[in-house]
C-alpha cells in the first residue's frame, strides 16, 4: 500500500481492480498531518494552566476566547495588539483548534471549552481499566 517514501499508493482488490488510495485521501491526511504539527506546536492542555483549557502553547490565552473575539468582530491584529508575544501563526492555529474540536452539536461557549474533556467511551474505559499498573503507582 506504500512505496519507499512512505506514500499511499495502489490497492489492488481484484484482477483489473485496483484503488488509488493517495488520490483518494492524500489530500485529507496531508491536512491532518499538517493540523496535528501546527496543535502540537501551538496548543497546550495542561491541568495546572487555567484549569487544563486548551491554552496558546507558552501563554494562559484561552483558545475558545480567541475564536469568541473573532467571531465578535476583532481581528487577528488587534488580538495581537492585545499580546504582542502571539505570534500569528499561534492565533491561526488557536482558531483552526476551535474549528476543529467544536462539537456539531455546539449548545454555545460552555459547551465547546469542555470538548477536550469528555468522559471516555465504555469501551476505552474497559481497555484503560485492563492495563496493568506501573510500578511504584499510587491505585486512585
Amino acid at each position: 500500500m506504500s512505496d519507499q517514501r512512505g506514500s499511499l499508493s495502489r490497492v489492488e482488490l481484484a484482477t483489473a481492480v485496483e484503488i488509488d488510495v493517495g488520490r483518494l485521501v492524500g489530500h485529507a491526511m496531508g491536512r491532518s498531518q499538517r493540523y496535528r504539527i501546527m496543535r502540537d506546536t501551538w496548543i497546550a492542555i495542561d491541568e495546572s494552566v487555567v484549569g487544563g483549557t486548551p491554552v496558546i502553547r507558552g501563554s494562559r490565552v484561552n483558545v475558545f476566547s480567541v475564536f469568541g473575539r473573532v467571531q465578535h468582530g476583532e481581528t487577528i491584529s488587534d488580538i495581537r495588539a492585545d499580546n504582542p508575544d502571539l505570534p500569528r501563526k499561534a492565533i491561526e492555529a488557536a482558531l483552526i483548534y476551535d474549528r476543529a474540536t467544536r462539537s456539531s452539536d455546539v449548545h454555545g461557549p460552555a459547551r465547546r471549552e469542555t470538548v477536550h474533556r469528555r468522559m471516555p467511551s465504555p469501551r476505552m474505559r474497559a481497555i484503560f481499566e485492563n492495563l496493568p499498573a506501573a510500578p511504584n503507582s499510587i491505585k486512585v
